[in-house]
């Protein structure tokens, strides 16, 4: 009765090595013979005493389930090395895209689709910022906008400044008039939030939209 518990740990740890190893093309993923040597050792450790039922010989129908277990699980350690570089990129993480999100505030129900959430946690990734008025109007006509202005208003005016600008307090430094004409109500409110979505967290966004 003792070798049904311990065999069902092997079975189930062996499952979980190559469910991991699915991801990836394991027959691509060397692994260190050291390595394997060290890992098949770490699983003799976990066997219960007693050389007659749990024999440590590798040559042995034990020994060489546990060689071939170990291989693997020296496999998903590399997967997980892998698995950690691709997570540092935005445009490739799976497992740590809900974190990307989170990093730009992009809603978990913004799109179904991965890859779509993906590109968007990128493109504010890349776009996060003041006032670029090329990009700020690439947007708007791109969402079916149009007479776009984006506007950066001037600090209170200052000696060398240009005449003509108009005046406002030092507040609305950091804030970006967007005007434009066009659109639905709902396609105004996805402009909206689009903007602000975008912008670098110091500063604001005022709208003049309509149809």
């Amino acid at each position: 009765m003792a070798l049904l518990p311990i065999g069902d740990f092997f079975s189930q740890l062996y499952i979980a090595a190559t469910s991991l190893l699915s991801e990836f093309d394991a027959d691509n993923i060397a692994v260190d013979q050291a390595d394997c040597e060290a890992m098949f050792q770490k699983l003799v450790e976990l066997m219960p005493p007693g050389d007659i039922l749990w024999s440590r010989d590798p040559n042995t129908e034990m020994g060489k389930m546990l060689t071939g277990l170990a291989v693997e699980l020296c496999r998903v350690q590399k997967a997980i090395t892998i698995a950690v570089d691709r997570e540092a990129d935005p445009s490739l993480a799976v497992y740590m895209l809900p974190e990307w999100q989170a990093l730009v505030q992009l809603d978990d129900d913004f799109d179904p689709d991965p890859a779509v959430r993906r590109a968007a946690v990128v493109e504010l990734l890349k776009y996060r910022s003041g006032s670029n008025v090329a990009y700020w109007t690439q947007l708007a006509e791109g969402m079916g906008f149009t007479s776009v202005e984006i506007n950066d208003p001037k600090d209170p005016f200052r000696m060398g400044d240009e005449m003509g600008h108009e005046l406002k307090g030092g507040q609305w430094f950091y804030t970006m008039e967007v005007e434009a004409k066009g659109g639905t109500p709902a396609s105004r409110e996805a402009l909206k939030k689009a903007v602000r979505l975008r912008l670098h967290a110091t500063w604001s966004a005022v709208f003049s939209l309509s149809a």
